[in-house]
C-alpha cells in the first residue's frame, strides 16, 4: 500500500515547479483563456488511442474541470489507468515511504533564523528534515491561502476511485527507482528559498488555481539542465515513456493520470511521445456541455 508521505512529495514537486520556479507564482494567461480546453491531450499509435490528463493533486476537483464529462468518458472506459502512485489499496510496485524526520533536529539548526522562527510560530516541529520540512511549507501555503478544505481534495484520488469502481487495472508510474533521488533536490537552502517568498506564495495561489482550471497555466523553464529539472521531470519522465510504451503494446486504451508539469513544463512527456512516434493532440470540448 502506497505509504502518504510520498503522495505529499508529489504534490510539492509540482507546487515547486509551478510556484518557485517561476519566482513563487505568477502564472501568465492568453490573451483569451480557453476555458474548454483543459489540460487533456489524446494520444494515438497503431490504431490505438490513450488519453492524458494533467492534474494538479490537489485543490481542485475533477468534476470541476471543463470536459469533465469528456474526462470521466474517457477514463470509464480505459482499460488500464496509470497515476503517479497508487494510494489505496495494492499496487504492482511498493514504494518505501520517505524518511521526515532529522536525528536531533539537525536539519532544522541549517535553516536560517528567520526560517526557523517563521516554522516555529506556524507550529512545525523542529524534528522534520528538509525534504519534509518542504513540503509542509508547501501546503501550508496551500491551505492558508485556498483553506483547509483544499488540502481533501484529491484529483489524483478521484482518477484511483473511478478506476476501481469501473474494475479498471491501476499502474503505477513512480517507484522508488524513481522517487528516491527526489529527496534530494529538496535542501535545507530551498527551505530558506520557500520561506523568503511565502508572501508571493499567498498573493498568487488563488490565480494558479484559476489559472489551472481555466487552461491557461504556463510553466516556465529554468535552466534544463539544473538539478530540479533533470530529476524531477526528465529522469521521472523517461522512465513513464519506458512503462507507457511498454502498455501500449498490451492494452487498447490507456488512461494516464500526473501533474500537469510533467506535460507542460522542461522535458515535456508529450514530447517524448511525439518522438517516439505518438500523434498528440490536446482535447477541447464546447463550452457549457456539462
Amino acid at each position: 500500500m502506497m505509504k502518504r508521505p510520498y503522495y505529499l512529495l508529489l504534490i510539492f514537486c509540482f507546487f515547486s515547479i509551478s510556484f518557485f520556479m517561476v519566482s513563487c507564482g505568477f502564472p501568465e494567461r492568453e490573451e483569451e483563456p480557453a476555458l474548454e480546453k483543459p489540460f487533456f491531450w489524446k494520444v494515438e499509435k497503431e490504431g490505438k488511442v490513450s488519453y492524458l490528463l494533467g492534474t494538479i493533486h490537489i485543490g481542485i476537483s475533477l468534476y470541476e474541470l471543463s470536459c469533465s464529462d469528456v474526462i470521466l468518458k474517457e477514463l470509464r472506459n480505459s482499460d488500464l489507468v496509470f497515476v503517479e502512485v497508487v494510494t489505496d489499496g495494492p499496487a504492482s510496485e511498493e514504494v518505501e515511504p520517505f524518511d521526515s524526520l532529522s536525528p536531533n533536529g539537525e536539519d532544522f539548526k541549517k535553516l536560517n533564523f528567520y526560517s526557523q522562527k517563521f516554522l516555529r510560530r506556524k507550529g512545525v516541529s523542529s524534528e522534520f528534515n528538509c525534504t519534509a520540512l518542504n513540503v509542509l511549507v508547501e501546503t501550508l501555503c496551500i491551505k492558508e491561502a485556498m483553506g483547509a478544505s483544499s488540502l481533501y481534495v484529491e484529483m489524483d484520488g478521484e482518477v484511483e476511485s473511478i478506476a476501481r469502481a469501473y474494475d479498471i487495472p491501476l499502474k503505477p508510474l513512480d517507484s522508488s527507482e524513481s522517487l528516491d533521488p527526489v529527496q534530494a533536490v529538496f535542501t535545507c537552502e530551498h527551505v530558506d528559498k520557500k520561506i523568503e517568498y511565502y508572501p508571493i506564495c499567498l498573493a498568487d495561489t488563488k490565480d494558479f488555481f484559476q489559472s489551472y482550471k481555466d487552461g491557461s497555466l504556463i510553466i516556465h523553464e529554468e535552466d534544463r539542465g539544473s538539478d530540479y529539472n533533470r530529476i524531477v521531470l526528465k529522469q521521472r519522465n523517461e522512465l513513464w515513456l519506458s512503462k507507457f510504451v511498454s502498455a501500449h503494446n498490451n492494452y487498447d486504451r490507456i488512461f494516464v493520470a500526473a501533474g500537469a508539469a510533467h506535460f507542460i513544463g522542461a522535458f515535456s512527456f508529450i514530447d517524448m511521445l511525439e518522438s517516439e512516434g505518438f500523434s498528440v493532440e490536446r482535447v477541447s470540448c464546447q463550452k457549457g456541455s456539462l
